[in-house]
């Protein structure tokens, strides 16, 4: 993960708190990291559709393997 993506905190964060937590809203996703400038993380959200770890964005098809490449 990018520690220099605008919303990265909020995602680590989201990885430590308890699921009624999260479920509250509390370090609820962004909707759009496009709009901070940044690029999505995408992960396989469905294995038709691509998320993004940081946004609510969700894209179909296997962006999260176009993205590995370029790493």
């Amino acid at each position: 993960m990018n520690n220099l993506h605008p919303y990265a905190w909020r995602t680590r964060l989201r990885r430590r708190l308890p699921f009624f937590l999260l479920s509250l809203g509390i370090a609820d996703k962004k909707a759009d990291c496009a709009e901070m400038g940044a690029e999505h993380d995408r992960y396989n959200k469905d294995d038709v559709n691509s998320g993004c770890y940081h946004c609510k964005v969700v894209r179909q098809g296997r962006l999260w393997e176009q993205q590995a490449q370029c790493r």
